[in-house]
């Protein structure tokens, strides 16, 4: 059976959709199949998959490349009404047009601009609180696991930052694993303090949607797997890279922060046990699954000009730079090329991150 797992942290720009989206590459380089959810109303992860740029025409009027990108693909909220009004789902998902020879591929679930009033519609069924709305919002889990995944072997969720968004609630409460990805800075850190919290209130929030012995609801077991750091600064010595002593000490405050969450979580079904996570994320102690360098701005500003992610640039397509100065391992003088480092980097980062996945 396929898994859905969720990126969620409400603090904004840390590095979701870019996590999600480099990681459903990897994943597809291993064969698999992988739907990409875009729950965020600012539809960052749709622009990235369906290649749109920065100067494209992103309104929600007639004539707009977006208009005719909503026309042609099922967006999310079309799936989530569908299924709350018991109508056939429409699947008729974007697929990213990428040649591959082992059949591994990426749909989307395209985000849109009507995601705010599906959020008004789902507050009112939750609070009437009665059998028939009961059933509604059960119908949502049940479109993603018993017909969703039997196409799919992973599906990926990239969620809006809002603590209080239903979309994300519901959307966390039928997931079976999430991910927080985070930048090394004091404002992450306070996000991951607030895990907590942000969890307690969407159970709460939700507790009459919960499956019970009686009656079908929403399965309520999302575990935490860990966390993504993203755009962390390197340094290389000798041939050999590691984290700047800043952002290590970061790392060591993170990792202790983390676990008061995880001993909450652990407590409530809400997070694998540590010696699971050793082995399954071998790498780096719990509870960081990888630790993504750099994301240097031309990098990032090269994919964007590509349509790609930043695991799916080609060497032709990486932004040109004089070489720089270094020693290998040996103490030898040597060039590096940054921005080819920094890709390989990335290179290696997702694809890590998506075998380990695959051991779920």
């Amino acid at each position: 059976m396929g898994k859905i797992i969720s990126f969620f942290n409400h603090k904004g720009g840390v590095g979701k959709t870019t996590n999600v989206h480099n990681i459903a590459c990897a994943l597809r380089e291993l064969g698999k199949k992988v739907l990409v959810v875009d729950a965020d109303p600012q539809m960052n992860m749709t622009a990235r998959l369906a290649g749109f740029s920065m100067e494209s025409e992103y309104k929600d009027e007639d004539g707009t490349k977006w208009r005719e990108f909503n026309a042609a693909y099922t967006s999310l909220d079309e799936v989530i009404y569908s299924a709350i009004r018991g109508e056939e789902t429409p699947s008729n998902f974007y697929l990213q047009d990428f040649n591959t020879t082992n059949n591994g591929s990426i749909n989307l679930i395209a985000s849109s601009f009507h995601l705010a009033e599906l959020e008004t519609d789902l507050v009112d069924i939750i609070k009437r609180n009665n059998t028939f709305d009961r059933g509604r919002i059960y119908n949502i889990e049940k479109f993603f696991r018993e017909q969703l995944l039997k196409d799919y072997e992973f599906i990926l969720i990239d969620f809006s930052p809002s603590a209080s968004s239903i979309i994300n609630g519901i959307l966390m409460m039928m997931s079976d694993y999430f991910i927080v990805p985070t930048f090394p800075t004091l404002f992450s850190l306070q996000a991951i303090e607030n895990l907590e919290n942000v969890i307690k209130n969407w159970s709460q929030v939700l507790e009459n949607q919960k499956q019970t012995s009686t009656s079908h609801g929403l399965s309520f077991k999302p575990k935490f797997l860990g966390l993504i750091i993203s755009a962390v600064k390197r340094r290389t010595t000798k041939g050999i890279t590691n984290p700047t002593a800043t952002t290590e000490k970061w790392i060591e405050l993170v990792n202790t922060r983390i676990k008061n969450f995880y001993s909450y979580a652990y407590d409530v079904d809400r997070a694998i046990s540590e010696n699971k996570f050793k082995e399954i994320f071998p790498l780096y102690s719990p509870f960081i699954l990888g630790i993504s360098y750099d994301f240097t701005l031309a990098v990032r500003t090269a994919a964007e000009d590509a349509g790609k992610s930043e695991y799916d640039l080609t060497e032709e397509e990486l932004p040109f730079i004089a070489e720089s100065k270094r020693e290998d391992s040996y103490g030898n003088p040597t060039k590096v090329d940054q921005y080819k480092e920094t890709h390989k980097f990335i290179k290696e980062t997702y694809s890590y991150i998506a075998e380990c996945l695959t051991k779920l």
